[in-house]
């Protein structure tokens, strides 16, 4: 039979036919005579067992597009169970045929709701494993699918905050730069400790700002990198040496644009996994819809902490203010999306 692995294809019964290899042709042909007389296709979804449950003669087939739960444990041809093959192995090639695509065939249905009463389930190969169980018990298969698929999920809408932040700044006219990742001189920012590559005399760099600012200077006028910055001895609950930044320039604006610019994203991403600009965060229901109040920080020094702010002072440390915060109303509360403008405070 062709195919590959990850191909879901709804076809004709004559093209299924005309597919199968030789050796199986009159086994199709006997699969199809019981068929029921309204079965006018048939599906085939080739995949891969990631999972046997044989105690509820189930097993979990990945096809490359999502999971679907499986009746059966052991190949079979029209629903009669081949006793003298193997049971189904996680890792195992198959090919399952349904005998109704628009009944049980469904793209992304959740696994819960996906079990398939296949017509015949095929052996297509097994594949020797030098370390036995696959996947491993300990593996990224397991740590993908466990606690609810809790870390796949975040890689989807990972990948999904990056896709519409890239569609953000192109309807706007901004052009991406890739920065690059190796420099002769990194931020100088006394604050900043830069990872120098050995042997060379150059430095991993912890943000795209003097390259963009370059460019800024060359002409170009609406510009925005988005890729892997790192920063040395920034490591721990909150921060990762490596990690990705968004920087974007505005040539002729002021504050106010980019002010904006931050509020319209903010709405968009939200609007984008959630299909609302309405957000939980800590137990508190934030809207994000443009456009934000702002409090100064001078204001949000004395709103949160009871600390008054002299104009012209620098304010104080922001750990000391998040100290003050927690102590004077022993939880910090969000107070929703606010511009801040006036620093040091005014």
């Amino acid at each position: 039979m062709s195919g590959t692995v990850g191909e879901l294809a709804t076809c004709s019964l004559g093209e299924w036919l005309q597919q199968v290899d030789a050796a199986t042709a009159q086994a199709a042909s006997e699969e199809v005579a019981a068929l029921p007389d309204c079965a006018a296709a048939v599906s085939v979804i080739c995949g891969r067992v990631s999972h046997v449950r044989a105690s509820e003669d189930e097993f979990l087939l990945d096809d490359g597009q999502t999971a679907r739960w499986c009746v059966g444990t052991k190949p079979q041809q029209q629903g009669v169970v081949d006793e003298k093959a193997t049971q189904l192995q996680a890792g195992d090639f198959v090919a399952v045929t349904l005998p109704s695509p628009s009944s049980q065939v469904q793209q992304h249905q959740p696994e819960s709701l996906s079990l398939l009463q296949p017509v015949s389930i095929q052996l297509l190969s097994r594949p020797q494993s030098a370390g036995g169980q696959f996947p491993p018990p300990q593996g990224d298969w397991y740590r993908l699918q466990r606690d609810g698929r809790s870390r796949l999920h975040k890689l989807q809408a990972r990948a999904q905050v990056l896709a519409a932040t890239r569609r953000f700044f192109a309807q706007r006219g901004f052009v991406e730069i890739e920065a690059p990742l190796m420099v002769p001189s990194p931020g100088l920012e006394l604050h900043l400790a830069a990872f120098q590559v050995q042997p060379s005399a150059r430095y991993l760099i912890t943000s795209p700002e003097y390259q963009l600012k370059r460019l800024l200077t060359g002409g170009m006028r609406r510009i925005y990198s988005l890729g892997k910055v790192f920063r040395h001895g920034e490591l721990g609950p909150h921060h990762n040496p490596e990690f990705t930044m968004l920087e974007w320039y505005r040539a002729y604006a002021d504050w106010t644009s980019v002010a904006h610019d931050v509020a319209e994203l903010c709405a968009e991403l939200a609007q984008a996994l959630h299909g609302s600009t309405t957000v939980r965060y800590r137990g508190q229901e934030l809207d994000l819809t443009p456009p934000w109040p702002q409090l100064t920080v001078a204001q949000a020094v004395r709103q949160h902490t009871g600390i008054e702010l002299l104009p012209g002072v620098v304010p104080i440390p922001l750990p000391f203010a998040s100290c003050a915060m927690k102590r004077q109303r022993g939880q910090f509360n969000a107070i929703g999306p606010t511009a801040a403008p006036g620093y040091p405070s005014r």
